[in-house]
């Protein structure tokens, strides 16, 4: 049947392309393995086996009940055949006939002087929109996004109403020397430099003592180590109790050289210590993540593209546009809303996902302009394939921001964070990055964008390729 045939030509067509964009996404998510933290290692394998059973289902089934279906599948809107009708395909339109189809944006994209002019605009924004990243806090706090409602936010209100929030949770300093409890007024003078260190309200310690005698309390029994409970003015786990906590960790050395303990051996515990390592350990794991995973889709994309300058750049774009995301994100939670801090898996997750979403409409766009530049000029292979291939990324990148965007529903600072960053990451990526940045940047390329190979040629060059193949005898 004329449906089957349609079926079975489309996958003939995209099948390459729908295969490397979901092994694009798959290498992305399995980039999660190399991450130092262990929460985010464990998500590597489920996600990119997802990935895979889907990617198999899109090759295999979907094509199987789209022939069997046929235009029954848009029985709303019947579609018994494309508006292209007596072959009048794009792969088989004249140059002059493509210019007269395509939008102005596409036309002024395959000139050199606007392209110049669309690229530099775009980096320019989407720069300034990622600078905000820079001031990006990671926290750990699981009251901070609750509802006022809740019982735990009402305890967590009245504890800062009293100006000591971070009695919750507090920060104990141990400090071990052999007979140090006897030295009470030098354990007392360290007490005091403490209790002036940034956030700090209030420190249990030595000085609060009534008795001589060692109770095991703040002196140990054996009378060889000391402690001191600090309280923070503010959530012992988010981003300003860690700023302080680390603070009081790189001065703790000096101020017991100051009370005179120069030879003991100090140590620094407490759930705000726990946030802060997991909140560096995050940060780590982010950057090696992504380095794997940019890694991974430019072995992909280089084998795919049999080039290797397009390929760099593209995944330079995909990187822009992530880091605008997040910078927004910055902007917005901690600068206009107050949030002390981004919940820590929240960049994390939506920095992996944009990354590995941009290399899979990577793969969607490019990969067409680059089916069409085997038999056509660049100027008119952007032609082609721009308008063939944004707008299905278009409404593909608008349907997953809205569902992330629905994430939002859910009255926790934590998904509030993660969907305003996946739904603007989705939107500049898909309506700027691949319909306007990626043409422009490929036009300023032109033939070095295919190196090490030669896929992509100037307008002469193919004209002549072409008229050969048309001659008499070409063919020996």
């Amino acid at each position: 049947t004329d449906t089957g045939e349609g079926v079975r030509r489309a996958v003939r067509r995209d099948s390459p392309i729908i295969a490397v964009a979901g092994l694009c996404v798959a290498g992305g998510t399995i980039a999660l393995l190399a991450a130092p933290f262990a929460i985010f290692r464990g998500l590597g394998p489920a996600l990119a086996l997802t990935v895979l059973v889907s990617l198999t289902v899109c090759l295999t089934l979907t094509p199987a009940i789209m022939a069997i279906l046929g235009w029954r599948l848009f029985a709303v809107l019947p579609v018994r055949g494309s508006k292209m009708q007596h072959g009048e395909a794009l792969e088989t339109l004249s140059a002059d006939e493509l210019q007269k189809r395509a939008s102005r944006g596409i036309r002024l994209l395959t000139a050199r002087g606007p392209a110049l002019a669309a690229t530099v605009g775009v980096v320019v924004l989407l720069s300034l929109a990622a600078i905000p990243i820079g001031q990006a806090r990671l926290d750990l706090s699981a009251s901070a996004g609750l509802p006022s409602d809740d019982t735990v936010a009402e305890g967590a209100q009245l504890l800062s109403d009293a100006g000591v929030r971070g009695i919750s949770a507090p920060t104990e300093v141990f400090l071990e020397q052999d007979g140090v409890t006897a030295l009470r007024p030098s354990l007392i003078r360290l007490e005091n430099l403490i209790a002036r260190q940034p956030g700090v309200v209030r420190v249990l310690g030595p000085g609060d003592v009534p008795v001589d005698r060692n109770e095991g309390v703040v002196l140990a029994q054996s009378g060889n180590a000391a402690r001191f409970v600090v309280v923070y003015n503010t959530d012992p786990l988010a981003a300003e109790a860690i700023g302080h906590v680390r603070h009081l960790q790189a001065e703790l050395p000096t101020l017991a050289l100051q009370a005179g303990f120069p030879d003991a051996q100090l140590s620094v515990t407490g759930q705000t210590v726990i946030a802060s390592e997991v909140a560096q350990l995050t940060r780590d794991s982010l950057q090696i993540t992504l380095l794997v995973a940019l890694a991974v889709e430019l072995v992909i994309l280089v084998m795919y593209l049999r080039a290797l300058v397009a390929p760099v750049v593209l995944l330079a774009c995909s990187v822009l546009s992530v880091a605008a995301a997040l910078g927004l994100t910055t902007l917005v939670f901690q600068g206009f809303l107050g949030d002390q801090g981004l919940t820590f898996y929240a960049p994390f997750a939506a920095a992996v996902l944009l990354i590995a979403l941009g290399s899979d409409y990577n793969v969607f766009a490019v990969g067409s302009i680059w089916h069409e530049a085997a038999s056509r000029p660049l100027a008119e292979a952007l032609t082609v394939a721009v308008p063939r291939t944004s707008r299905a990324i278009t409404i593909a990148g608008v349907i997953l921001a809205g569902t992330f965007a629905l994430v939002a529903i859910i009255p926790l600072a934590t998904f509030r964070q993660f969907a305003f960053a996946m739904t603007v990451g989705m939107l500049i990526d898909t309506m700027v990055v691949r319909p306007v940045l990626t043409p422009a940047v490929l036009t300023l390329l032109g033939p070095a964008a295919s190196w090490p190979s030669h896929r992509i040629t100037t307008g002469e060059r193919k004209m002549t390729q072409a008229a050969a193949t048309r001659m008499p005898g070409s063919h020996g």
